[in-house]
């Protein structure tokens, strides 16, 4: 867990529309433990979460927990 303690956000916190495009480093996680780290682009930072969280393995129900923007 330090690594996601080097996000920039938490998951609910600092949602708002920025710059296009957007691009993030997002950590996820699952109710069984499990991580799983995505790089991930929308026009505003919930679609960007939303593609990361589209990417990880279906087979779990993941959560973001943290998340870092690049500049683009």
């Amino acid at each position: 867990m330090a690594q996601i303690s080097r996000f920039g956000a938490h998951a609910g916190q600092g949602l708002r529309k920025l710059a296009n495009p957007m691009v993030v480093r997002v950590a996820l996680e699952c109710p069984d433990g499990g991580h799983w780290l995505a790089v991930a682009g929308g026009e505003t930072l919930e679609k960007a979460l939303e593609s990361a969280v589209k990417s990880a393995p279906s087979q779990k129900k993941w959560r973001v927990a943290g998340w870092n923007a690049y500049a683009v």
